[in-house]
């Protein structure tokens, strides 16, 4: 029986309260009355249409200042049909609702906000996305947010097109950041009679993220995102991560490889350069964004260089690269605090502590 399983359980209030999760906390948002706000003229309806998404305060263009409408300015919600918006803009003396300007915005969406609607113009795509919106499922609203946040939409067309792809993608309510999910993964793949219990107390940061890194997925605020046309739970290898060679370049440390560095390799947070050798190798070489010709190598910092009028950094004696005789990836090397002693075998070598 279903009321046997807690998972069938959850889903069925879940989707009765269209309920969400923020963090470690249960919404119903069904129930959720909106507030009376007041501005000083014009108040909230304390109960718009349960099927509103947006809601506007519009009013006809002023031909001066915006004083001279604020006070007839009324809410607009949406979805609503194109006759009845052109209804309520000639109730406010405009012939169509794109001769108005609105002065408030609500949202039902936290990732769409007003400075979105470039103009009145773009209303109809917002009333399409109401509209799209409605037709979710609360399961899939939250990918819907979810998508969106992976994919950094700052425009409507992106939402739209967001809301198009959901399906495109896996998600995973249950995990709420990578060690989590890490746990989910191995739980997925273990056989039906293993006691995951002993899943409970495994941390391990590093292969949480190369796990998410391999599976392409991410963590957003409402759970675990595959990538576009990608499987959470697909079978990857426990591929190495490749090791850089420590150096201290230009006052601080980073990562060199004789090889080009590819951006997929980057982890958040690093950037990658270039250097081109010089007539005397890298002694008298540079550091560029990148090097097509006379290739020497690419390198990793912590912190961007700032190439000026010229687009590189002239190297010379003092700061060519120095090379510290240590091996590490550029995980390890992105999490490191090098102002810090983080190893008494080695001494300290210019800038750095080592």
């Amino acid at each position: 029986m279903s009321y046997l399983d807690y998972k069938s359980i959850g889903k069925e209030f879940r989707e009765r309260d269209d309920g969400v999760f923020y963090g470690k906390y249960y919404v119903p948002t069904r129930y959720h009355e909106p507030d009376n706000l007041y501005d000083g003229t014009h108040v909230l309806p304390e109960s718009p249409s349960d099927s509103a998404v947006f809601s506007l305060l519009v009013a006809k263009a002023p031909e001066t200042a915006p004083d001279e409408v604020l006070k007839s300015a009324q809410w607009l919600h949406l979805p609503e049909s194109k006759d009845e918006m052109n209804a309520l803009a000639k109730q406010l003396g405009a012939s169509q609702i794109e001769d108005c300007v609105f002065y408030d915005f609500k949202s039902g969406i936290p990732q769409i906000e007003g400075f979105m609607l470039q103009s009145m113009g773009d209303i109809v795509k917002l009333n399409e996305l109401a509209l799209n919106y409605l037709t979710l499922s609360a399961e899939e609203r939250t990918m819907f947010k979810a998508v969106m946040e992976r994919r950094h939409v700052t425009t409507l067309d992106g939402a739209l097109s967001a809301f198009k792809s959901i399906n495109d993608y896996e998600f995973s309510f249950d995990a709420e950041d990578a060690d989590d999910f890490f746990k989910e993964y191995l739980a997925y793949h273990v056989p039906t009679n293993f006691d995951t219990r002993w899943l409970d107390g495994i941390r391990s940061d590093i292969d949480a993220d190369r796990l998410l890194q391999q599976l392409g997925a991410e963590v957003t605020s409402y759970g675990i995102v595959s990538k576009q046309h990608g499987s959470l739970f697909a079978l990857t290898g426990y591929d190495e991560l490749e090791e850089y060679e420590l150096i201290e370049v230009c006052g601080q440390p980073a990562l060199f490889s004789d090889a080009r560095i590819p951006d997929s390799a980057v982890p958040e947070g690093l950037y990658r350069y270039d250097l081109r050798c010089g007539e005397d190798d890298l002694l008298d070489g540079t550091i560029e964004p990148y090097v097509y010709v006379n290739h020497g190598g690419s390198i990793l910092v912590q912190q961007p260089f700032e190439f000026g009028e010229d687009g590189y950094i002239q190297l010379d004696e003092d700061s060519s690269p120095n090379f510290i005789g240590v091996e590490m990836t550029a995980e390890e090397f992105a999490g490191r605090d090098f102002t810090e002693d983080i190893d008494d075998d080695f001494a300290p070598i210019g800038g750095m502590n080592l």
